[in-house]
């Protein structure tokens, strides 16, 4: 179980290949060409710009965060679907196990043979049909390779209803529907606010394009605001303004599902 997991774990695989260090160079060459085009537009002094890359390491760390957010929504898409071929293949008389079995050909026809949750489940196949091993135990298995929280719910619900008694097929199939919608839910949720970030990035970025517009267009008409103090006062100001109201926008939209 331990060497089965050791190389399919998803939430290891999602670490490897997501290491913050490698997002470094990204986030530096993001830092500097954004920060250079912001005071040449605010300032008229674009080298100043080369100063955010100090700021990199944030860079860094939101595109990590993004990185793993995205992978989890398509993680929750995945399971979703897994439990929905679950629940019709219930309903029809199937035991869990060839459930499991006759849903992988539709996973990998959606998602393709590389896909990781694919690959695992292509193992529980495997353990159950080569390894001989039972379906309780290699579901087991598929949970610590897929490590996701409603899975997991999922197969504790079967275990305890195989342990108990109870009537396995109902129980599974309705834990599977009622995850299924839950899961579906949250990617409604997601979606609309993935609409509400989409306008607030939009209307982050309108007072830059004023700002370029006019220094390309017409650059004597912003000259007084990069030769006086009060001028370049005025500027920093206005872009203090900018970014605070960019941050609280980021803030307000961050909602966890």
């Amino acid at each position: 179980m331990e060497k089965n997991k050791q190389i399919f774990s998803i939430h290891e695989k999602l670490n490897i290949n997501l290491k913050k260090h490698r997002f470094m160079p990204i986030a530096i060459s993001i830092n500097a060409l954004s920060g250079v085009m912001i005071c040449h537009m605010f300032f008229g002094r674009p080298c100043i710009g080369l100063l955010c890359t100090l700021a990199s390491k944030y860079t860094c760390n939101y595109m990590h965060n993004y990185f793993i957010d995205k992978r989890k929504r398509q993680m929750n898409k995945i399971v979703r679907d897994f439990l929905f071929n679950i629940s019709a293949y219930l309903e029809i008389g199937h035991c869990l196990g060839d459930c499991a079995i006759l849903t992988l050909d539709k996973m990998n026809s959606i998602y393709g043979n590389d896909n990781e949750f694919c690959r695992a489940l292509a193992s529980f196949k495997n353990n159950m049909q080569i390894s001989g091993i039972g379906e309780e135990e290699a579901f087991a298995i598929l949970v610590d390779q897929i490590e996701h929280e409603d899975l997991k719910g999922f197969y504790q619900i079967f275990s305890i209803c195989r342990k108990s008694g109870g009537n396995l097929i109902e129980a599974c199939n309705n834990a599977a529907r009622i995850i299924g919608e839950k899961l579906t839910m949250e990617q409604d949720i997601s979606a609309i606010l993935a609409q509400r970030k989409m306008e607030g990035r939009i209307m982050s970025i309108m007072p830059f394009a004023l700002v370029g517009l006019i220094s390309f267009t017409a650059p004597e008409y912003l000259e007084p605001m990069y030769t006086s103090i009060g001028g370049i006062v005025v500027m920093a100001l206005a872009l203090t303004m900018t970014l605070m109201g960019i941050y609280m926008m980021e803030r307000i939209v961050r909602i966890e599902v």
